[in-house]
């Protein structure tokens, strides 16, 4: 049998592939347990630019098949996962040497293609002579039909061995499959975790908002009582504005009560000056009098006579003075009596005065620490005010990032729930995929022992003829 040694390169140009999560791309060109694996690419615009070649040597013989796998994974965040594959015969595609396109089984993307070029390389022939067989012939003796069929058997084992290829492949991708199956199923537990979380999240921030805005409302509340307050004090000022001008009034008629008390001592002085100039007046008429009662028995009757208009005169006089006398003690004791009481009364304003100007201390500082309060009051407000201020806009940011979240978080579940139903379809089809291939398989094994049992007869069978024929010849005496 003549076989012929051949060096493959396959060089890998491009990949198309539409998805739509960040991920990067490798190639696997495989044959048996030979591997060869591109460096990671990344996508630009759904394709992947590789630009790799391979190079592997195969021994190929007439009407063998000589299966290979076009293998592209993605690697998503440290995982591997299939995103493809080619299966191809190299002796099919001998003749078809230089640009060449697959479409991609097993693909999320129905239109993916993988790019290749051929350059093959011719090492040399092999021949599988028949020396051999006629060697094993003449060994033999009916070797020849041996050779046969053992040829046949040696096809149907490589045969069976290239199946055996398909299938370890297949079972490869069936494992991996399960195994990013069970990763999608962990990440959606994952995912079904951050959305729990999530909504305890959205819960908390809803007790959150609650309780700002029950505080909000006590705010609010507190707020009004202090303007109230406030506006009581407002009140109580123009109260104490309306008290200080009493007290001011108060203020200017004790000063006109103390000037007129003052001129009331300057009047009170000259009467004083005017009762003693009359007293001593009339001490002097007095003693006078006392003179003229005590010449008056010596003096002689013309004298008398003569002395008596003077003395009438005189005596007019100090009735007057006595009349001017009471009247100036009257009117001493009435101003004795309005000093009195007018010292009393000033004694009583200065104590008024003394209480308002406390009271009007005291008031003024309860102004003072009022507006000390209502500035404070106003700055609380102001600062209440930009809180809530930044609490809305804050609740509003909160909301567009809750609704963000949700949409991406939605977003993300629809892909992993899209890609979770592709895996599993996938599963489905690579299931029934290997149970055709293990019936196949077990179909061969039947097929392989059945003939193999026919073998073993068909060689007893022969193995009993050459026994007869070699005793015939011993009995014919043939050498």
């Amino acid at each position: 049998m003549k076989g012929f040694c051949y060096q493959v390169t396959l060089q890998i140009s491009k990949v198309e592939l539409s998805i739509k999560f960040p991920c990067t791309l490798q190639v696997m060109w495989k044959r048996g347990q030979n591997k060869c694996l591109t460096k990671a690419k990344e996508k630009i615009k759904n394709i992947f630019v590789v630009n790799e070649s391979f190079t592997l040597e195969f021994n190929i013989g007439d009407n063998i098949p000589k299966k290979t796998f076009l293998v592209v994974l993605l690697n998503v965040q440290g995982q591997s996962k299939l995103a493809g594959v080619v299966n191809f015969d190299i002796n099919e595609t001998m003749a078809k040497e230089g640009q060449c396109s697959l479409n991609l089984d097993k693909s999320p993307d129905s239109n993916a293609k993988i790019f290749f070029s051929y350059q093959i390389i011719n090492l040399g022939e092999t021949y599988f002579t028949e020396s051999r067989i006629n060697e094993s012939f003449n060994h033999k003796s009916l070797g020849e039909s041996f050779g046969l069929d053992k040829e046949n058997q040696n096809s149907k084992l490589n045969s069976l061995k290239i199946s055996n290829y398909d299938n370890q492949l297949n079972k490869e991708l069936y494992e991996k499959s399960l195994k990013d199956l069970d990763q999608s199923k962990l990440k959606i537990s994952n995912l079904q975790d951050q959305i729990n979380k999530f909504y305890e999240d959205k819960q908390q921030l809803l007790d959150e908002i609650k309780s700002l805005k029950q505080n909000n409302l006590e705010l609010k509340n507190e707020n009004e009582y202090l303007e109230k307050q406030n506006e009581n004090q407002k009140q109580e000022l123009q109260q104490s504005k309306e008290n200080g001008y009493i007290i001011n009034q108060q203020t200017v008629k004790l000063e006109q009560m103390n000037h007129e008390i003052q001129n009331q001592k300057l009047q009170y002085q000259i009467l004083q000056n005017k009762y003693q100039q009359c007293m001593q007046k009339l001490k002097s008429l007095e003693e006078q009098n006392e003179f003229n009662k005590f010449n008056k028995v010596d003096r002689s009757t013309n004298t008398i006579v003569v002395e008596i208009p003077e003395f009438i005169q005189q005596n007019q006089t100090i009735k007057q003075l006595d009349e001017q006398i009471i009247d100036y003690k009257r009117k001493n004791d009435k101003l004795l009596f309005e000093l009195e009481f007018t010292q009393n009364k000033l004694n009583t304003i200065e104590q008024d005065l003394s209480s308002l100007q406390v009271q009007f201390l005291s008031l003024q500082k309860q102004l003072s620490n009022q507006k000390d309060q209502c500035n404070y009051l106003e700055i609380d407000n102001q600062k209440l005010r930009i809180s809530i201020k930044e609490y809305e806009e804050d609740k509003i940011q909160k909301e567009r990032n809750n609704i963000k979240i949700q949409n991406d978080l939605q977003k993300q579940n629809q892909n992993l729930k899209e890609q979770l139903q592709q895996n599993q379809d996938q599963f489905e089809q690579m299931k029934e995929k290997y149970f055709l291939q293990k019936e196949k398989i077990e179909k061969l094994n039947d097929v392989i022992n059945q003939q193999n049992e026919e073998l073993t007869i068909q060689s007893v069978n022969l193995l009993r003829e050459i026994q007869i024929i070699a005793k015939k010849q011993e009995q014919f005496g043939i050498v």
